[in-house]
């Protein structure tokens, strides 16, 4: 292979990953939470939650609703509590 070929792969991997680790990772979407406020708890703290858990509450976060709805439960934005 070429010296540019393996460049433009390299290249390629890097933004591949840095554009999944930034939109589609617990992390990022643990911090998106942290960041608006929706959670007192760390980042670390959340990220034994569900992945679609997190999805659903960063979303409504990042939207500034009140609450949101997860495996046909509705849960309150600020601290990630269920509504009964």
């Amino acid at each position: 292979m070429k010296k540019s070929t393996l460049i433009w792969i390299g290249v390629y991997a890097l933004v591949g990953y840095t554009a999944y680790a930034m939109f589609f990772s617990k992390k990022s979407f643990a911090k998106k939470i942290v960041d608006t406020g929706a959670s007192t708890g760390t980042v670390e703290s959340l990220m034994n939650f569900d992945m679609g858990f997190l999805r659903a509450w960063s979303n409504s976060a990042k939207k500034s609703e009140n609450i949101f709805t997860f495996q046909g439960k509705v849960f309150n934005t600020k601290g990630g509590r269920a509504v009964k």
